[in-house]
């Protein structure tokens, strides 16, 4: 169903008040990342980066562009009351640069972590009370109305925005216009605000807000290559990892703000069926079992996991602090490099000063 069948339906529906939001953030999160299956869910470390709590409060909870950041200074015009965006969505995201950045935020709100990946980018912020804000940008093509695929389909006579693929997404039900976002059609559903940033794409923004604030929130979203500076990786990878890809699929690097730049916390590679997951933070001995082995000079802990039950084999090494940075390296696939030979020889660690940092992670 297009926007007009959509329109026509929604012609039908009261123009009640939505329930309250039920956002889930690691929902959030997971919409714009596939998780590295691994074979055994206890894997130490292998989920994810505990990311420190650090959140950056500047003005209008925009971050500045850093050192070595991307060098594309936001333009002037993409300030709230500019222009929306592009007028055609991207048929892919650009993983190494968010394509989207938060305008006006209520107060006491502010911009927390994001997630890029060619399909799909979100990104979270979070008040003094706990509320939480969720905004998730599909590229062209990602969401459909009444798509007849997935677990879930409308009732006759009903709306349903669905966005996602075969991988996963979101379905949600329409039930009432909203005004225009930038002069595009917005849609309230059950729990988020939808509307077309651009030709082919949508965003849905969820939050415990009135409408007023939703619709403010939405307005002043920016969409771009430029509005974000690119994410800096506190390590480089040299060797073999170098000449893998990000993951093309979805979930391909996570960030949050710190000392005025984005530091990736965690992203994830693939070559052929073999991925890989880098975590970096601050030092963070909790999060790492019992140093095992010394490699590179670094006290570390390495564990292998044999293939059983068709699964491949998984191996992690996990340094709570070298060079002032927790570093963790987990592979799986039945042909892989070894992590501990990717951390002693293939891994350039660059601090923890954002000064020192790089914008290209393979390379």
């Amino acid at each position: 169903m297009d926007e007009a069948g959509a329109r026509a339906v929604l012609e039908r529906v009261a123009d009640d008040a939505p329930p309250p939001s039920r956002v889930d953030i690691e929902v959030a999160r997971t919409q714009g990342r596939r998780r590295l299956r691994w074979r055994r869910a206890g894997v130490p470390g292998a989920s994810a980066l505990a990311v420190a709590a650090i959140i950056a409060v500047l003005a209008g909870g925009l971050i500045p562009a850093g050192p070595r950041s991307s060098g594309q200074d936001r333009p002037a015009s993409s300030r709230i009351g500019g222009p929306a965006g592009p007028l055609a969505a991207p048929a892919a995201f650009n993983p190494l640069i968010p394509y989207a950045a938060f305008g006006w935020l209520p107060p006491a709100q502010v911009f927390q972590t994001g997630g890029t990946s060619p399909k799909v980018d979100y990104l979270t912020a979070r008040g003094k009370s706990g509320t939480d804000l969720s905004l998730t940008v599909y590229s062209a093509g990602m969401c459909t109305f009444n798509a007849q695929s997935g677990p879930l389909r409308p009732p006759p006579g009903h709306v349903q925005l669905g966005c996602g693929d075969s991988e996963g997404g979101t379905y949600v039900e329409v039930i009432a216009r909203a005004p225009a976002v930038h002069g595009r059609p917005a849609f309230w559903t059950r729990g988020y605000l939808a509307w077309e940033y651009a030709r082919g794409g949508w965003a849905m923004l969820g939050g415990n807000l009135t409408r007023p604030d939703m619709l403010k929130v939405a307005n002043g979203v920016r969409f771009g290559p430029g509005v974000m500076p690119a994410i800096a990786f506190p390590v480089q990878l040299t060797g073999v990892l170098a000449t893998w890809r990000l993951n093309a699929a979805s979930g391909s690097v996570t960030f949050s703000p710190y000392r005025g730049v984005l530091r990736a916390n965690q992203w994830n590679l693939s070559h052929k069926k073999a991925e890989a997951m880098i975590s970096v933070g601050p030092p963070s001995p909790n999060d790492c079992t019992t140093a095992n082995r010394t490699v590179g000079g670094y006290r570390v802990n390495v564990s292998t996991y044999p293939a059983a039950r068709g699964n491949p084999p998984s191996q992690q090494l996990c340094a709570a602090d070298a060079d002032g940075l927790y570093v963790d390296i987990a592979i799986n696939g039945w042909v892989v490099p070894n992590p501990v030979d990717v951390f002693a020889h293939d891994t350039r660690l660059l601090g923890p000063d954002p000064a020192n940092w790089t914008t290209r992670p393979l390379g």
